[in-house]
C-alpha cells in the first residue's frame, strides 16, 4: 500500500493534470504524469485494437514508434486478461515477457479498469533490476484508475464528433435530395399525376423526375443510386444531370 505521503503526491499531480477532451493530448499527459510519481525509461499506454487483434501502444516514451503485441501477449497482454497489476523485478526470468528494448530489465503493468471491462494498460519499463517496488504498484493501480476515466471520457468525446461529421453528411445528403425533386408537376390531360420520394432510413440518392415532353407524352424517372448519404446523393445529381 503507498504511504500517505506518496498517495499525497498522486493527489497533487492528478490535480495538475489538463486533461484535453482529445485522445492524444489525454494520453500524453497522463504518461508525463505518472513519470513524475514512478521514474521509468519507458513507457507507454497500451489498448485493443479488436480490429486487427493486437494490443497497440497509443502513447509512449521511450518505446519504439508504433509497437504493437498479439492480443493475450506479454506481459501487458496478461495485465489485461487477468485484470491484475504484475511487476516483474528482473524480465530475463518471466517467460511471458515480450522484448521491445534490449536495456529493459524490470517491468509493472497495470490494468485500466471500466464499467466494461479493461480497457488497455499503462507498462513501465526500467533498465535496472528490482527498480520498481510493491508500492510503486499501488501508486500506479491507483493512478490507472483515474487514467481510466480521462481515457473513456476522450473516448466518448471522439465518438460524439463522429456522430456528429455523419449526422453532418445526412443533412447535406438530404438537401442534396429535396433539391432533385421536380418543380413543377406536369399536367397531363385525362391524369392526375404526384410524386414523392422518402428515404426509410439513412438518406440515400433515391429520386424520381418527371419530364413533359412536346408531343403530349410524359417521362418518368426513378432512379436508386448504390450507396448512401452525400456519395449517394451526388450519383443522383449527375444521373440527373445526364438525364435532362
Amino acid at each position: 500500500t503507498p504511504s500517505r505521503d506518496r498517495i499525497g503526491d498522486l493527489l497533487a499531480v492528478l490535480s495538475r493534470i489538463a486533461i484535453s477532451v482529445e485522445m492524444a493530448p489525454t494520453l500524453e499527459g497522463l504518461l508525463d504524469a505518472v513519470r513524475q510519481l514512478v521514474h521509468y525509461d519507458a513507457g507507454g499506454i497500451f489498448v485493443v485494437d479488436t480490429g486487427r487483434n493486437v494490443l497497440r501502444a497509443a502513447a509512449t516514451r521511450g518505446y519504439p514508434a508504433g509497437l504493437e503485441v498479439p492480443v493475450g501477449a506479454g506481459v501487458v497482454g496478461t495485465v489485461i486478461r487477468s485484470g491484475r497489476p504484475r511487476l516483474v523485478p528482473d524480465v530475463r526470468c518471466a517467460e511471458e515477457y515480450v522484448e521491445a528494448r534490449a536495456s529493459t530489465r524490470a517491468q509493472l503493468a497495470v490494468p485500466l479498469p471500466s464499467p466494461g471491462g479493461v480497457i488497455g494498460a499503462i507498462s513501465l519499463e526500467h533498465d535496472e533490476r528490482d527498480a520498481f517496488t510493491d508500492q510503486d504498484i499501488g501508486l500506479v493501480t491507483l493512478f490507472g484508475q483515474q487514467a481510466a476515466v480521462a481515457i473513456e471520457r476522450a473516448t466518448l468525446h471522439e465518438q460524439l464528433l463522429r456522430q456528429s461529421l455523419v449526422q453532418r453528411e445526412i443533412d447535406v445528403a438530404a438537401e442534396i435530395v429535396r433539391g432533385l425533386a421536380p418543380a413543377t408537376i406536369p399536367k397531363m390531360p385525362g391524369i392526375d399525376v404526384h410524386g414523392r420520394s422518402r428515404a426509410a432510413g439513412s438518406v440515400g440518392g433515391d429520386t424520381f423526375d418527371l419530364i413533359e415532353f412536346a408531343d403530349g407524352q410524359l417521362g418518368v424517372s426513378i432512379a436508386d443510386p448504390r450507396g448512401k448519404g452525400t456519395p449517394a446523393a451526388l450519383l443522383a445529381v449527375a444521373y440527373r444531370s445526364t438525364l435532362r
